[in-house]
């Protein structure tokens, strides 16, 4: 298990987050989105992200940078105020 804290939250952008994924759960109530990329169980809450199932350092980093992608087009499209559905 790998987990990162995150030190500015990013709750505001869950929702939109879950909007651009197909197979997903996601809970308002809790604000947490789980899916499955390559194999890991990811977990996305507000305040930190848990990669479950990892089979290393490398295949973290993978997933990080492409979580981290799909955040910051998240945040742009916020700031544009355009819709953050796919």
């Amino acid at each position: 298990m790998a987990e990162a804290t995150l030190p500015a939250g990013i709750g505001r952008l869950i929702p939109a987050l879950a909007r651009t994924m197909r197979q997903r759960v996601y809970s308002d109530e809790r604000k947490t989105l789980w899916f499955v990329r390559d194999g890991v169980l990811v977990v996305v809450q507000p305040d930190k992200i848990v990669l479950n199932r990892i089979s290393g350092r490398d295949q973290a980093e993978e997933i990080m940078a492409w979580l981290n992608r799909g955040v910051t087009e998240c945040a742009k499209t916020d700031e544009d105020g355009g819709d953050h559905a796919a």
